[in-house]
């Protein structure tokens, strides 16, 4: 055999064998963590201050006509939205946001409009050191202000936020029993968003997840 053919030999034998690839299936990951959107249309002009006892109690599911458990243990605000209203003719509408921190100084935001056209908006996230930028969870401090607000009439208020579903059975804490008017056992109900101060102006029109 000449040398050219003992190295096609060669090179025959080393060659691996053709395989075929079989898909697997991804395994299924629950989660008890994931975004949510909730929205509140203002009933009265006035300014909101909202607590962390606000937002740990976004959902709620109801056990009977007056009590009702939280279904997170924690919910984190990654963004606000605050579309304000059509100004009247002649007259302007004013918004605005303060974001309040343990720290250091408060952020406050506004926007001002005399436009039909270009309704006031604010659209913010929490700054480094806000207290709204970190974890609400269930057993913290419910008194805690996380942030304020200066809304009329007719204005729609957007919170983007992560929402922590509570799980005793993993370790999580036990969910507490709350006082409702009007429940239905067994159904979830949104609180208004000042529901803490009593006043229940900021009233609560829809929720989505986005598990």
């Amino acid at each position: 055999m000449s040398k050219k053919n003992r190295m096609k030999g060669s090179r025959a034998r080393v060659l691996p064998a053709a395989t075929a690839v079989i898909p697997r299936p991804v395994p299924f990951s629950p989660s008890n963590v994931f975004p949510m959107q909730f929205r509140f249309e203002c009933t009265t002009f006035g300014n909101y201050l909202i607590k962390r006892s606000d937002m740990t109690l976004r959902l709620c599911l109801a056990s009977s006509t007056t009590v009702a458990y939280s279904i997170f243990n924690g919910v984190k605000i990654n963004s606000i939205e605050i579309f304000g209203t059509t100004p009247v003719a002649g007259s302007s509408t004013n918004i605005e946001l303060q974001w309040l921190s343990e720290n250091g100084p408060n952020r406050v935001l506004s926007d001002s409009s005399s436009s039909s056209a270009y309704p006031p908006r604010i659209q913010s996230r929490p700054p480094a050191g806000s207290l709204a930028g970190f974890w609400s969870l269930t057993g913290q401090d419910p008194a805690i202000n996380l942030f304020s607000m200066q809304v009329n009439n007719g204005d729609i208020i957007t919170l983007n936020c992560t929402v922590c579903l509570q799980d005793p059975i993993l370790g999580g804490p036990v969910p507490v029993a709350q006082s409702v008017t009007g429940g239905t056992a067994g159904s979830l109900g949104a609180p208004s968003l000042d529901h803490t101060a009593g006043t229940n102006d900021l009233v609560p029109v829809g929720w989505a997840d986005y598990h």
